[in-house]
């Protein structure tokens, strides 16, 4: 069995799926499905019948690509509410956990519309989220359209 502290958490431990090589001296570990363990992780995250720790917030908040300000976004809070909470300093709400929760399981599901979102935050910048938005009528539908 292999203590997985690749993760940044304490509590993983590999059955199988690693393989464990010395090569002059040093031992090196190489797994089979580095992206599969992540997610594996992130799942068990979601689906404990407890609430996430600071670390464990943290270790969903990187499975999304998500730096803490564009987290705070997402979450309505600001970066420094994120950053307390990863250290501890103060408890994550309640509504903060469960949403995150909803939002990564719904996220690793193929062609969800949350999954595109969040992509769509991960390199947004703050002034492009307050761009102008552009919208059509047709048909008696509106719909935004990407200025030209």
């Amino acid at each position: 069995m292999h203590h997985y502290t690749e993760s940044g958490l304490d509590n993983i431990y590999l059955v199988n799926g690693y393989e464990v090589t010395e090569e002059d001296g040093e031992e090196y570990i190489s797994y089979t499905n580095f992206d599969g363990i992540q997610q594996a992780i992130a799942v068990a995250i979601c689906n404990q019948k407890s609430w996430m720790t600071p670390q464990q917030l943290k270790f969903i908040r990187k499975e999304f690509n998500l730096s803490q300000s564009a987290l705070g976004l997402l979450l309505y809070c600001d970066r420094q509410s994120i950053a307390r909470w990863e250290k501890g300093e103060t408890d994550i709400p309640a509504l903060a956990d469960i949403t995150l929760r909803a939002l990564y399981l719904e996220s690793i599901q193929e062609e969800s519309h949350v999954r595109l979102t969040i992509d769509s935050l991960v390199d947004a910048e703050i002034a492009d989220m307050q761009a102008s938005i552009h919208l059509e009528e047709k048909d008696g539908k509106w719909k935004a359209i990407t200025a030209a």
